[in-house]
């Protein structure tokens, strides 16, 4: 049975709870993938469409997360599967053969901003 990646019940339970993407659409979920390792809830808030739904506390919680999974965020490959002026969706290969995931990513006043709860 696969394991289920430590980003994907973040979210689930972030969306249950509940100035960014400089660059383009991936760089909006890049940015977003390092503030949960991190564990930087500033810089999540940055790039999230709706920053008021996030738990610092649960951020906090998560940092190294993705290195005690054995994931290397340098090895993951981000790239836009769909797009139009201003969302696109961003498919994430995790490089290490679990399945792709995709989010979904609006343009808000020049910024790209994840939905947070988008996660397919």
């Amino acid at each position: 049975m696969r394991r289920a990646r430590p980003f994907a019940v973040l979210v689930l339970l972030v969306a249950g709870a509940c100035g960014g993407g400089a660059g383009g659409p991936e760089a909006a979920v890049e940015a977003m993938l390092r503030a949960f390792d991190a564990g930087d809830c500033a810089a999540v808030k940055e790039v999230v469409l709706a920053p008021s739904e996030v738990d610092c506390g649960f951020v906090t919680e998560l940092s190294g997360m993705f290195a005690d999974e054995g994931v290397d965020l340098d090895e993951v490959e981000l790239s836009v599967a769909d797009a139009t002026d201003d969302q696109a969706t961003v498919a994430i290969d995790w490089a290490d053969g679990e399945p792709e995931e995709t989010y979904e990513v609006q343009r808000v006043d020049g910024a790209w901003k994840v939905l947070l709860d988008s996660a397919a």
